[in-house]
């Protein structure tokens, strides 16, 4: 399979996952599209089968698109932030069509990314795999994906969570101890480059200060020589010998967080604690 046919075939996929309910189907399509990517030259089509499997007698909902008038004199963050917070579907998507036609799209998506941190409990993964993958397309599905993230804050359990006071970074060594399923995400956000670093970081540090900690010992690491010495490509060669009924979602997303983590130049922890993380993850 060629570049292109690849590409379309996610933008297939990429379309059908933001019309189904279940939107652990676009955490996967991100991850599996990354996955594949580690080395082009072997498409792994295990996965991309295994995906479409996976929509077989989904339903497809049909996207109806939301037509507004000319943009108003002043339109902000604040009243898209309101709307989301008084429920108002109808305001904020309203609020998203006329910020995605005065700014650049990424600012959007974060500010979006933002407010899942501050209010929901884990809504932030969606935004997070959206946000790629509307990337992908260059913002071809750019109002499409920013209502669907709309559409998973109207439903997500409203939280309050308070932002870290603390100046210093984060000790993720101890961090890698949090019982939270989100602790690899959490990494990967903290350490990319956004424009609201700032105040996503402290969120990030706030949720892991009041996470709860696993004792863990230190002469308890489990990592394989050939892991260190592959890197990222051992990822992409676990999936080589597997049947399509062996894979499963959890693998899929797991081995794609590892991968994300190594990509980062400067880490703030040894790399043995990813592979650490995922060995015994794997297990379970």
């Amino acid at each position: 399979m060629n570049k292109e046919d690849l590409k379309n075939k996610i933008e297939t996929f990429y379309i059908k996952s933001l019309n189904v309910d279940n939107p652990d189907f676009l955490i996967a399509l991100d991850a599996i599209k990354s996955i594949i990517g580690i080395n082009l030259d072997q498409v792994k089509i295990s996965l991309l089968d295994w995906f479409s499997d996976s929509l077989k007698g989904i339903k497809i909902n049909e996207y109806k698109m939301n037509n507004f008038k000319n943009i108003p004199g002043a339109i902000s963050f604040y009243s898209l932030e309101s709307a989301l917070l008084d429920n108002n579907k109808k305001k904020s998507y309203e609020s998203i069509f006329y910020l995605s036609k005065v700014s650049e799209g990424t600012q959007v998506f974060e500010f979006l990314l933002e407010f899942s941190l501050k209010y929901t409990e884990d809504c932030f993964k969606y935004i997070w795999h959206i946000m790629r993958l509307e990337r992908l397309f260059n913002g071809k599905y750019r109002i499409e994906s920013l209502n669907r993230c709309v559409d998973l804050l109207m439903i997500a359990d409203y939280i309050d969570c308070c932002p870290s006071e603390r100046n210093s970074a984060l000790e993720w060594d101890n961090c890698f101890n949090s019982k939270t399923d989100n602790v690899l995400l959490y990494y990967i956000v903290y350490n990319s480059e956004l424009t609201r670093s700032d105040t996503i970081r402290r969120l990030i540090s706030g949720k892991l200060e009041i996470s709860s900690m696993q004792d863990c010992s230190s002469d308890d690491i489990n990592v394989k020589e050939e892991q260190l010495i592959e890197g990222k490509l051992w990822i992409n060669r676990y999936f080589d010998n597997l049947k399509i009924k062996d894979i499963s979602l959890s693998q899929i997303i797991l081995l794609d967080q590892i991968r994300s983590c190594l990509l980062f130049e400067k880490q703030y922890v040894d790399i043995k604690l990813f592979w650490n993380y995922l060995n015994k993850n794997l297990c379970n």
